[in-house]
């Protein structure tokens, strides 16, 4: 009896070796695999404040939320500032942002909290890291 007492001890030792060596193929690495934006997501080094200067980021989602501004307040490009870009995990697939009685899928959404200036009004976006999803989430009455 105890032989196979000592038996099923080891056969529970080998099978916790297994899974820690699993684990560690997964989460032991630094996921160089991964896009660097999902392990770091970095906005533009250098937020460059000027007038309409946002236009030129190299970054998606400032790019998409810049555009979705210019629609929303009717105006021209020149005339928004980015006033920053901080990397963010949001809580939901709504950004942090529903809408009414909407359903947010429930996962964490790695993206950004965008801040541009224009009219005399600060808007703040929410966004996915490649600005496929965004929200506004300042009200504002800037419109024409």
């Amino acid at each position: 009896m105890n032989e196979q007492k000592g038996m099923w001890v080891w056969v529970g030792v080998i099978v916790l070796i297994v899974i820690m060596a699993i684990g560690y193929g997964f989460w032991g690495k630094d996921n160089g695999d991964l896009p660097s934006e999902v392990n770091e997501p970095a906005p533009d080094k250098q937020v460059n404040t000027k007038t309409g200067a946002w236009i030129n980021s190299t970054n998606p989602a400032i790019l998409a939320a810049g555009r979705h501004l210019m629609v929303e307040i009717q105006s021209e490009a020149n005339d928004i500032t980015l006033s920053g870009a901080t990397p963010f995990d949001w809580p939901d697939g709504c950004l942090g942002v529903p809408q009414g009685d909407e359903l947010c899928t429930q996962a964490i959404v790695p993206g950004y909290e965008i801040l541009f200036f224009a009219r005399g009004v600060e808007f703040v976006y929410h966004t996915n890291l490649d600005g496929t999803s965004l929200r506004l989430r300042t009200p504002f009455d800037a419109k024409g």
